[in-house]
């Protein structure tokens, strides 16, 4: 019995298709508000519970330091997001500016509208399924990291 596996078969490989395909989805629709996903997902994020750490980003979203803290310089490079003192030297808090908080909005009208287009493609049962499967899979794999 022969065991390699091949791509189509691969988990890796099929999940790193469909990231590569979502991303370019998503990114499309966002075009016109200026962000790209990952953008968007940090400004939606730090507005939840603002002002916020990088590092407290960084696990909320399963994201390394290093791109938190690259998607963070483009973000307040824009004048989207502005660091504030912490309670010590090697300590920062993020918040959005006004401008941060019009391109949130302006990004989740967007969103909405590729949500939209998705559903009218598969059912909602099929998009509740699938965003139960993600979770179940996000945190098996994150027990094991």
């Amino acid at each position: 019995m022969d065991n390699r596996t091949t791509a189509n078969e691969c988990t890796y490989f099929k999940l790193q298709s469909l990231h590569r395909v979502v991303a370019r989805y998503y990114d499309s629709h966002l075009a016109d508000s200026g962000l790209k996903g990952t953008q968007l997902a940090l400004l939606s994020s730090i507005w939840s519970t603002e002002p916020v750490r990088p590092s407290d980003l960084a696990l909320r979203l399963h994201l390394d330091n290093s791109t938190i803290t690259r998607t963070l310089r483009t973000l307040r490079e824009r004048g989207l997001t502005r660091c504030l003192p912490g309670s010590d030297d090697r300590s920062r808090f993020i918040e959005l500016t006004d401008d941060g908080q019009k391109a949130l909005a302006r990004g989740r009208r967007s969103l909405r509208h590729a949500q939209t287009e998705l559903a009218d493609q598969v059912s909602v049962d099929e998009l509740d399924r699938l965003h139960a499967l993600l979770d179940r899979f996000t945190d098996t794999l994150n027990a094991h990291a």
